[in-house]
């Protein structure tokens, strides 16, 4: 098997804060610095003292989540989404009970809210083709202006 890396992605080149190379591979401290500047460039978007509303779909155990809460304590307004009960115990413990979806989207989303960002993680392995477009399709009228999808 022959991997390959990226080397920037949403427009943030992985050389401006990390010393980047294929036997070493992403740690906690990559991650955290990247979304501390991923959602920087989506926060100055925002009007001052505007939360970002930001919703998770394919939350798991919430590590991600859990690192974008630590480094942006302030400002973020998050939402998760897991189709399993069981991986959203240690989740609870972070995010409200009303910002936490189970199921599978957009059917168990609130049509009521609407984000600035919507990010999936690692879903598509376990969706068919159709149903995915579908749920992007969908998920899209849910953005707020300027947001956007990002799928890992």
């Amino acid at each position: 098997m022959r991997r390959f890396y990226q080397e920037s992605w949403q427009g943030i080149p992985f050389t401006t804060f990390a010393h980047t190379h294929f036997f070493h591979l992403a740690d906690a401290k990559f991650y955290s610095v990247f979304y501390e500047e991923l959602f920087r460039r989506y926060q100055a978007a925002k009007n001052p003292g505007e939360p970002l509303r930001v919703l998770s779909i394919g939350s798991g155990v919430g590590y991600m989540e859990r690192v974008l809460l630590e480094e942006i304590p302030e400002g973020l307004e998050l939402y998760v989404n897991e189709p399993s009960t069981v991986g959203m115990k240690w989740m609870r413990r972070l995010i409200p009970g009303e910002r936490i979806f189970i199921g599978l989207p957009p059917d168990c989303l609130s049509p009521d809210i609407s984000y600035d960002m919507i990010y999936l993680s690692a879903v598509d392995y376990g969706i068919p083709q159709a149903s995915l477009e579908h749920m992007l399709e969908q998920i899209r009228h849910m953005l707020l202006p300027g947001g956007e999808v990002v799928c890992l």
